[in-house]
């Protein structure tokens, strides 16, 4: 196994043991006080621009915006012969979306009550699925549009785009009162496993040995 295979493995590793590290603070009632000092943060910064602006950008983390998305994305790149890349997209979106959901009904916490400036979804709180899998999608995304775009030089800022949305995207849902922050850093540091998880299994099958190819025999061969 090479270093990057395995930064990827130690990188996914890294972020479970976080990840496992916040459910149990969560458990304990260790984040009562810093979820109550988020939402007053975030209440002293509202203003309507911003909050306009952070209803625009929370949609990016939606299901209405990320489905349409992963299936378009996916598509183009099948059709341009990039199946592994295709396959990648959307085992990221999928495969994060299911475990949340998963996680979502196991834990079953409530949300955020009093603090919402948008509809308060009915689904569960724990951990923040905007958070949880927009880090995956878009950072996969990024990964690959840099890949196929480096020979252009404003490549160097795909990544950091990258990281500024999903940063954007997972504030947006504390700023607007949905989500406890625990919510959001849970959801950040699980979608982070999963994308160094689907990363290493992109990366793995594209540099796996390729049976060779043996051509048919002439007779000048055999003599």
């Amino acid at each position: 196994m090479n270093r990057h295979l395995a930064g990827l493995l130690w990188g996914a590793g890294f972020f479970l043991i976080l990840s496992l590290a916040l459910i149990a603070m969560w458990r304990r009632d260790w984040f009562g006080s810093l979820d109550q000092a988020a939402f007053a943060a975030a209440a002293g910064m509202r203003s309507a621009p911003l909050t306009a602006a952070m209803t625009a950008v929370t949609q990016l983390g939606g299901g209405i915006v990320l489905a349409p998305l992963g299936l378009l994305a996916a598509a183009l790149l099948f059709v341009n012969g990039y199946r592994s890349q295709a396959a990648a997209v959307l085992i990221a979106l999928l495969g994060s979306e299911l475990l949340n959901e998963g996680l979502k009904h196991w834990f079953a916490r409530p949300r955020p009550i009093g603090f919402n400036l948008i509809e308060r979804p009915d689904s569960y709180s724990f951990p923040s699925g905007h958070a949880m899998v927009s880090p995956p999608f878009y950072a996969m995304l990024a990964h690959l549009l840099r890949g196929r775009l480096a020979d252009k030089a404003w490549s160097v800022y795909i990544t950091p785009a990258g990281v500024l949305l999903i940063v954007l995207i997972a504030a947006s849902r504390v700023y607007l009162g949905v989500h406890y922050l625990s919510d959001v850093l849970t959801g950040l540091c699980l979608g982070a496993f999963w994308y160094c998880l689907v990363r290493y299994g992109l990366e793995a099958w594209g540099s796996r040995p390729r049976p060779q190819t043996v051509g048919p025999v002439t007779p000048a061969q055999t003599e």
